[in-house]
């Protein structure tokens, strides 16, 4: 059973996904952290998708309003 939340049916994603790429946020690091495939945030990022599943719209609706910044990348000592 599809949860479909009017609220998320409303939400512009591919402003949403603007704005966190704009906070240093890359399509595979959304993927990763809210437990999806790259191609569904690709596929909202370019409008061919709409209508996000109920957990991953509110996922990216949480990262959007909390400002939550992306995870630093581990870097080797004396790189």
């Amino acid at each position: 059973v599809r949860i479909v939340d009017p609220i998320l049916r409303r939400m512009n994603w591919q402003t949403i996904l603007k704005d966190l790429k704009d906070r240093g946020w890359t399509q595979a690091q959304l993927a990763e952290h809210i437990g999806v495939v790259q191609s569904a945030i690709s596929d909202l990022s370019r409008g061919a998708a709409e209508d996000p599943k109920f957990s991953t719209g509110s996922a990216l609706k949480e990262l959007h309003e909390t400002g939550a910044k992306p995870p630093v990348a581990a870097t080797s000592a004396g790189a």
